[in-house]
């Protein structure tokens, strides 16, 4: 949408590319960086150029491990569900 006159996009890698915005080997590399650390990068364009990347990462609660292993103790299958590309 439109802010005060510039057109603004957020969103990955695929969306900002798909609405015509080139990213810059910088840009790439970067956001190669923060997906092998296990980091989902959020983009924010403004008038077709990036001006900022935001890293999202959610890390598990304290006592999700014992958590998991009483689980797995009692016979419960444990899987992780994630919305990450991996």
């Amino acid at each position: 949408g439109k802010v005060e006159g510039a057109e603004l996009l957020i969103g990955n890698r695929r969306f900002v590319m798909t609405n015509g915005v080139h990213l810059a080997e910088e840009v790439e590399r970067r956001l190669a960086e923060l997906s092998s650390a296990g980091k989902t990068t959020i983009i924010v364009i403004r008038d077709k150029k990036v001006i900022g990347l935001v890293a999202l990462q959610d890390t598990p609660r304290p006592g999700t491990d014992a958590l998991v292993s009483e689980l797995r103790g009692m016979g419960v299958t444990t899987m992780l569900m994630t919305g990450d590309a991996e």
